[in-house]
């Protein structure tokens, strides 16, 4: 018997980061009850990590969602796979997706809300009626056109539901998790090198920021509460890990505000487990932001955190025990938290103990990945007749 074929798709230049993370370990879990296939503009690294998962990959070429031909290309692959379920994971091969498949196929459709489309923030005078229209456009296709809607945090679920975006028969709300492994791993002697190689001192509080440089992660907000810190005099490094098109930007800003001497661009790396371990406070002042990997791994590193009040952050960070919640684009706010951090070191260091303890607690992606399986198998079962097709 032939294994049930599931169809993963996006239209996202998938390379590194949080959605690629997730989908690596849906890949890995799902490998051996299910055939899998990829249909996205995937970079080189990340199509050889999903072969290495024994997922079929092809390239879609998708230049925005009115793309004729991308519409053209989907169709015939998908008369070409046959899946038996196809899981889509963002919104614009969402949108391209869901209206095809009601014409012309007969699947569920699992839609995973990462980021909802009307999250992201417009500029110009149109702004306001662009996130309408998205929202709109998202709900009708979310209760007409979509099987299962799959919501990887708590504060997007709850807010679907209230706001209508998706019926509570569809709704499922699946938390992100990541994988525990590499936070078991003693890193006091990768601490040691990694001071030593960026020349900071091994007594030295450092701040450390893991995400893309993009307008949405706000380093530009961080870098002015390290001005105001270093003003007050307060001794730190500020360790900035990723890449981005902010990238030129944060560096001439850092070097305006006098920080060039504390600040480490550290671009992006491989190792993060290690530089969060070289590391004591976790920072991340996003605008909006889902349910975020990078503070998980950052608790499961044993860090206390600041975070923005956005997203999934007021769940995963409990105020005054495992770190602190600001108010968005407010430098002043973080400075504070941050001071707090730098002035007391017992409770710095306790405030990351118990971080470490709830993340392993509640992060594990084991699972995530038992309830993604648990939805596959159901949808399976439902609609059984639908899949008794011959693909010979």
């Amino acid at each position: 018997m032939k294994k049930p074929r599931i169809l993963y798709l996006s239209a996202l230049p998938l390379g590194v980061g949080g959605i690629e993370t997730h989908l690596l370990g849906l890949l890995e879990a799902v490998a051996l009850q299910y055939e899998t296939f990829l249909f996205a503009p995937a970079q080189s690294s990340f199509t050889k990590d999903a072969l290495a998962r024994k997922c079929q990959v092809s390239f879609w070429q998708v230049e925005k969602t009115g793309d004729i031909r991308a519409w053209f290309t989907l169709f015939f692959f998908l008369r070409k796979v046959r899946p038996d379920i196809v899981h889509v994971h963002d919104a614009r091969a969402a949108s391209i997706l869901r209206p095809l498949a009601a014409l012309f196929f007969n699947f569920p459709i699992i839609n995973t809300v990462h980021l909802p489309p009307y999250y992201y923030q417009f500029e110009g005078k149109t702004a306001r009626l662009r996130a309408r229209v998205y929202s709109m456009v998202e709900k009708f296709l979310n209760r007409t056109m979509t099987t299962k809607i799959i919501y990887v945090g708590k504060h997007v679920y709850e807010e679907a539901l209230a706001l209508g975006y998706a019926r509570l028969a569809q709704a499922e709300l699946v938390e992100n998790g990541i994988d525990l492994t590499p936070f078991r791993i003693d890193y006091t002697h990768r601490r040691k090198m990694l001071r030593t190689q960026t020349k900071t001192p091994l007594d030295m509080p450092v701040f450390v920021c893991v995400a893309r440089l993009s307008s949405q992660k706000r380093q530009d907000v961080l870098l002015h509460a390290a001005a105001i810190l270093k003003k007050n005099g307060m001794v730190f490094h500020l360790w900035l890990v990723g890449e981005g098109p902010e990238r030129v930007a944060l560096e001439h800003l850092s070097l305006e505000l006098g920080l060039s001497d504390i600040v480490i661009f550290h671009g992006s790396r491989t190792d993060i487990p290690a530089l969060l371990a070289a590391s004591d406070v976790f920072v991340l002042l996003s605008d909006y932001e889902g349910r975020t990997l990078s503070v998980m791994e950052a608790q499961a590193a044993g860090l206390p955190c600041i975070l923005s009040n956005v997203g999934d952050h007021p769940f995963m960070v409990q105020e005054g025990e495992t770190g602190f919640i600001v108010p968005p684009r407010s430098p002043s706010a973080a400075a504070q938290a941050m001071q707090k951090m730098l002035t007391s070191v017992p409770q710095r260091i306790e405030m990351g103990e118990k971080a470490k303890k709830y993340a392993f607690t509640h992060f594990d992606k084991e699972l995530q990945h038992k309830q993604s399986l648990n939805i596959y198998a159901a949808l399976l079962e439902e609609n059984g007749t639908i899949f008794s097709h011959s693909r010979e």
